[in-house]
């Protein structure tokens, strides 16, 4: 590269030169910020360049200034953060996690509806502790459930708004719930959200407002406005259709339903339902095209556009993709105002260095990772190939261009077929004063006859848009979501059209509902047709097994491949920006050559990714069995000698009602075997189970099964005494029966044998008549033998099946025992510890139980029988693994 090539790369778009340095300085600090000293000493570079007489070496000298700015940014963001602050309180245990504390703070917006519920957000100013007062700072986030008429009368009489000062008594939050390796940390998730804590409240009264700090705001009457459209969709429109709409267009996802979440999910179109730069530059666009006619003033129509802009990202809750949208939407809009058209590349730069210059710490947050890359890949990737594609289509001679491409054959036919167009080309050349002839060979001539080369034009440009955002952002699918949905890039093109419409149409029956119920009506049911329709296409993939797959992920040294797949990406955007369909002069071999290596190892790591080979199990000839930290339930991984697994019950959310009094609606919250089990399982890099085990049908120990099910290849599924019309036991034999895994009852008596080791079952007992139920006592027990060791799996069995299972006269002894039902003193009577004996006692439970579990009597008595007693909500995954002979015992957290 000569110094003046250098010198004009950087000067063109040297906003996309600096923000990725200044990102490289905030990873360093992050990772090593031991080196402080030496990062800092980095902005030395920045005078030197002033003096550098050479551009190049200028270039190069600012953008390490740039890294060495990036980390001081960083480092001092974390080194301004207040004593006072409420995370800083908890992480230095000066207030105990879920110790009762009053907040006293102000509401920085309306509490925001969800169903049967709001959530409130306030900014802390004191927090009082064991009746000490001090001061405090940082965002708090209260739940607070609106089950019954007289909680929501309860609220009501509060009257709060944004500006409202409360004093809440509650124990808030700050820890990690689910201790396994591969989940989220919840504490991660808190800082990433910007909230320094989080509690539930049981009730309304435990709220008392004490003033008000803003009489009036502009911002009030749009959150009032946002408030009123979400309640007159959902009660204008089906439960899916409303919940869309309030998502995409409104910025509350509280009111989407988890199957219509599930639905975008695995069709990988979910980001539509996040307002981000689809939605930002749509209604700024919109905004600027009428604001065009009230004014022709350009700062005039920059001011009304952008603070009708701004004043829409506030009131959807100015979450990072939308503000990240907006401040590009200014800067471009800026830019066009001083007459300096800002090439999108430069404008993406301006718009990281900003938002990273606020918030380092977004560089590690997920959403700003994709929102960028995602950019990225259509600015530098996806829109100059499609430019060169037109270019070759509508080729005519021309002083920049006056000899065709020298493209393949194939390409060509196909280029001329989407973007020649005849007519033009005739109306053009009668104005020169040359003559030529096109010989043009489109595979289809007739198709502008009949109207189809618009819609064709648009599947294909959005299939090569749609294609290569995928490839940029496989490795982050895949690390942080563990999806592959090729199906995307069809179904894209579909939802997103289709969302328009439905959202078009629900608002304008909304606004002629205080018109005109006649012309309300059908436009309202219109948008419910049309999000039926949206649903639809996606269904029929999901349901024909062709929206894509869930995906392990490597760790140790082979999570390399997914930073080496994320720059060979960048690499191959390299390529197509060199690449010149009608350069007379073929380039160098070795550049040739170069692109080739590139694509092929882009290639190579993306089927690496997708297809993760290092997924089968090893045979290690040890006995592993994983107890996950699932907090109120269980969920057991036993890994055999010869590598094939089971899964032995897979946690879940507990439930305080019969299946008949349970709400139609449930709210899209993670559920325990998609966060916790799952994620540890992919974490392992498993894509498959070759057993899993429902003990019986509490939802705390089956929900977790059915995600299990629905995310990993299962070979058989083992089932006990479970009735069949339980809500958990319907919805897993329709996934088995749908995925074509067959599942059997096991009962007393039966053993099996696998990879060395033997499996017998103990409980329940076959009983003539299958409708005879006990409920816990039913729960399925496991004895797994490995040469002189033995594991004991007790599900919920309580003193009755105890009491059986000693009356059948066999051997219980075991060296490490799961402890029936969490601790419960409704087990583990005391003649059932003495047979058992274990050198271990595994209690299931959650650092807080709800149910006071495990009780003290219980534990008492394991320990008196000579067992260490070791709980997950203490230690989180606790493995216990065995070559036949010894025991080695390790928790993930020490």
């Amino acid at each position: 590269m000569t110094d003046k090539n250098a010198h004009s790369r950087f000067t063109l778009n040297p906003l996309a030169w600096l923000a990725p340095s200044f990102a490289l300085g905030i990873a360093m600090a992050e990772f090593r910020p031991d080196y402080g000293f030496l990062f800092i000493s980095l902005l030395l570079a920045a005078p030197m360049a002033f003096t550098a007489r050479a551009s190049a070496k200028a270039s190069i000298l600012i953008l390490i200034a740039f890294c060495g700015l990036g980390a001081s940014s960083l480092l001092l963001a974390k080194a301004s953060i207040s004593s006072d602050r409420i995370k800083v309180i908890y992480d230095k245990s000066l207030v105990k996690s879920g110790e009762p504390v009053e907040i006293e703070g102000i509401l920085t917006a309306p509490p925001e509806p969800a169903f049967e519920a709001v959530f409130i957000t306030i900014d802390a100013a004191q927090l009082t502790h064991r009746g000490s007062n001090r001061k405090a700072e940082g965002k708090i986030r209260i739940f607070l459930p609106l089950d019954s008429e007289e909680a929501k009368a309860d609220f009501e009489r509060l009257h709060l708004e944004a500006g409202s000062r409360i004093l809440s008594s509650c124990g808030f939050e700050r820890e990690d719930r689910f201790l396994n390796p591969g989940v989220m940390r919840r504490v991660r998730l808190l800082d990433i959200s910007g909230i320094d804590a989080a509690c539930t409240l049981k009730s309304p009264l435990l709220i008392e407002k004490i003033g008000q700090e803003t009489e009036v705001s502009p911002m009030g009457a749009i959150y009032r406005l946002r408030i009123g459209l979400i309640e007159k969709l959902r009660s204008r429109l089906s439960t899916s259709a409303a919940g869309m709409i309030a998502a995409a267009a409104l910025g509350d996802k509280n009111f989407l339903d988890r199957e219509t979440a599930e639905i975008f999910r695995e069709g990988g179109t979910f980001h539509i339902l996040v307002i981000s730069g689809l939605h930002i530059t749509l209604l700024g666009g919109i905004a600027l095209y009428f604001v065009t006619f009230l004014t022709k003033r350009g700062w005039a129509r920059f001011f009304a556009c952008n603070v009708v802009l701004w004043a829409f990202t506030l009131a959807v809750g100015a979450e990072l993709p939308a503000v990240r949208a907006s401040v590009m939407f200014s800067i471009v809009t800026f830019a066009h105002l001083i007459h300096r058209p800002a090439s999108m590349l430069n404008s993406l730069g301006a718009a990281a260095l900003l938002l990273l210059a606020i918030r380092p710490g977004d560089l590690f947050d997920p959403s700003f990772q994709l929102t960028f890359v995602s950019i990225s890949a259509i600015v530098t990737t996806a829109f100059p190939l499609i430019a060169r594609l037109r270019s070759i289509g509508n080729w005519s001679p021309s002083a920049e261009t006056p000899f065709p491409p020298r493209v393949p054959k194939v390409m060509k036919r196909l280029c001329e077929t989407l973007y020649w167009r005849e007519r033009e080309w005739e109306i053009n050349a009668a104005k020169q004063v040359w003559s030529a002839r096109l010989f043009k060979a489109p595979l289809f001539r007739k198709i502008s006859d009949f109207g189809f080369r618009r819609p064709f034009v648009f599947i294909f440009e959005g299939v090569i848009v749609s294609a290569i955002v995928q490839l940029w952002l496989l490795p982050l699918l895949v690390v942080y979501f563990h999806r592959f949905t090729p199906a995307s890039v069809l179904l894209n093109l579909w939802v997103g059209p289709m969302m328009a419409i439905e959202t078009a149409a629900a608002f304008a029956g909304v606004v002629f509902t205080g018109i005109s119920q006649a012309f309300a009506e059908p436009l309202l049911a219109f948008a419910d047709f049309a999000a039926w329709l949206l649903l639809s296409v996606p269904s029929l993939f999901s349901e024909a097994g062709l929206t894509g797959t869930r995906i392990p992920i490597y760790s140790g040294f082979g999570f390399i491949v997914y930073p080496l797949s994320a720059a060979f990406a960048p690499a191959i955007s390299i390529i197509v920006l060199r690449w010149d369909p009608f350069l007379l002069k073929p380039r160098r071999r070795l550049e040739n050559n170069l692109g080739i290596v590139l694509i092929g190892l882009l290639s190579f790591s993306a089927a690496m990714i997708v297809f993760h080979p290092g997924s089968s199990p090893a045979r290690t000839g040890f006995l592993t069995v994983d107890f996950l930290d699932v907090g109120q339930g269980d969920a057991a991984f036993v890994t055999f000698p010869d590598g094939r697994t089971m899964l032995i019950d897979g946690g879940g959310r507990v439930r305080f009602a019969d299946d008949d009094e349970q709400p139609d609606f449930e709210p899209d919250v993670p559920r325990i075997g998609e966060a916790v089990v799952s994620e540890f399982l992919w974490e392992r890099g498993y894509s498959s189970i070759d057993y899993i085990v429902a003990t019986h049908s509490d939802a705390d120990h089956m929900q977790g099964l059915v995600d299990a099910a629905r995310n990993f290849n299962i070979g058989e599924a083992w089932f006990g005494r479970i009735p069949s019309d339980a809500k958990e036991m319907t919805e897993l034999a329709g996934v088995l029966k749908r995925r074509g895994v067959a599942f059997h009852k096991v009962y007393s008596g039966q053993s099996f044998e696998i990879g060395g080791a033997i499996v017998e079952v103990l409980n329940p007992a076959r009983e003539d008549d299958e409708k005879v139920l006990d409920g816990n006592n039913d729960s399925v027990v496991l004895r797994i033998s490995y040469g002189n060791r033995t594991f004991l799996f007790t599900g919920d069995i309580e003193s009755d099946a105890e009491k059986r299972l000693l009356a059948s006269g066999s051997s219980f002894r075991a060296d490490v025992v799961k402890a029936a039902h969490h601790g419960s003193r409704t087990s583990s009577i005391q003649e059932f510890v003495d047979a058992v004996k274990p050198a271990y006692s595994i209690i299931s439970v959650g650092r807080h139980s709800i149910f006071g579990h495990p009780h003290r009597e219980v534990v008492e008595r394991w320990e008196a029988s000579g067992a260490t007693v070791i709980t997950t909500g203490e230690t989180g995954t606790i493995t216990i693994s065995s070559n036949g002979e010894s025991l080695e015992v390790n928790r993930f957290k020490p």
